[in-house]
Formats: C-alpha cells, structure tokens, sequence
C-alpha cells in the first residue's frame, strides 16, 4: 500500500515542482560561486548538487563559519587537484533552501 505522504507528493506534481526549486538553487548558488577565481568548478551544475573544487584554507574557513559541506573522493580529477591543499567539496541544495543563504555564503567567500 502506498502511504499519504507519498501520496501528497505525487499528486499535482509536487515531486517535480521541489525538484525544480532545488535545481534552481543549485543554479543560483554554482553561478555565484564562478565569481570567485580560487573555487574551480569541475563540472556543469545539472542537478540539486554542486562539485568544487577549493584552497584547503577555504574549506577550514567554512567550517569555521558554520558551512556544512561534503568532501568528495579526487579520484576522478586531474592530478594537479590531488595534493593535498586543495579540497574537493560536494553542495547540495534542497526545495527548502533559499536564495537569502545564498548570497550570504557569497558575502562570507568575499571576506576570505
């Protein structure tokens, strides 16, 4: 049997409707992101995940400030982002993430 909330979030779409603010998001964040020359993005954001790549120093200054961010295997980058003072960090956005955090992640970069 199938649950009310699956039930809910299949109906009118919903499902597809938090997908698309969540892509949204990750759009939004990947594009502010490239402002930054330091922050390599290795890929093209298509879904509700952002890959890059960073100095170390801004991965422990995030921390720092309370950014929660997923570290990621190198294995499939270049060799130059192997060493160790460099971080591969994995962003993920949610229907539930708003464009407010966004930008104040931007700014906290900016102070870096």
């Amino acid at each position: 049997f199938i649950s009310s909330q699956i039930i809910g979030y299949l109906k009118n779409d919903l499902w597809i409707e938090l997908a698309r603010s969540a892509n949204k998001k990750a759009n939004l964040l990947s594009e502010n992101l490239k402002k930054f020359d330091f922050i390599h993005l290795p890929w093209q954001t298509e879904i509700n995940e952002v890959f890059i790549i960073v100095p170390k120093e801004l991965e422990d200054y995030l921390k720092k400030y309370g950014v929660f961010c997923h570290k990621w295997t190198k294995i499939s980058l270049d060799s130059q982002y192997h060493r160790d003072n460099y971080s591969f960090l994995r962003l993920v956005t949610s229907f539930h993430s708003n464009e407010k955090d966004i930008y104040k992640l931007t700014e906290l970069i900016e102070k870096f």
